[in-house]
């Protein structure tokens, strides 16, 4: 019963704590975590464009038209956002949402034909860097404020 407890409200109280005491990665390694994804997404979902229009898809949606292992590999590539995500301290909530881009790009995805366009409008990869830097940001905000190196303005 306790394995099924923690799993579902988390490590006990001692694991969190020896967690808070790992080593938080610096300014320049989340620089260059955050330039890593950004060529990632880029790649797998605005590569390419529609001519004459402003449609931009990337290998996502190419290697997603490969019935089942498509979406499966993708998905896979997607994962390396949630484990960068992670090392980084993203929050557990953050983390959540990301995974749940990925279920959906890949749920959605599996159609055929549809699951393709899907693949084509929805940019989870894109959605999920946006995520991840938007609490990179709030985080620095919050280092900022607590060292009292915030910017007046």
């Amino acid at each position: 019963m306790g394995i099924v407890k923690e799993a579902l409200t988390g490590p006990p109280p001692a694991a969190r704590i020896m967690k808070r005491r790992q080593k938080m990665p610096t300014d320049l390694e989340i620089d260059a975590a955050i330039a890593r994804l950004e060529r990632l997404a880029n790649s797998t979902d605005e590569l390419f464009r529609v001519p004459g229009t402003n449609i931009k898809f990337g290998l996502d949606s190419i290697v997603g038209l490969v019935p089942g292992l498509g979406d499966v590999a993708t998905a896979l590539v997607s994962v390396l956002f949630i484990t960068e995500g992670a090392r980084l301290g993203i929050r557990r909530s953050v983390l959540m949402r990301m995974v749940v881009n990925i279920i959906t790009d890949s749920t959605v995805g599996a159609v055929p034909l549809a699951g393709d366009v899907f693949d084509v409008a929805f940019k989870s990869n894109t959605k999920n860097l946006a995520l991840l830097k938007r609490e990179i940001e709030k985080q620095r905000a919050k280092t900022d404020r607590i060292d009292g190196t915030a910017e007046n303005g």
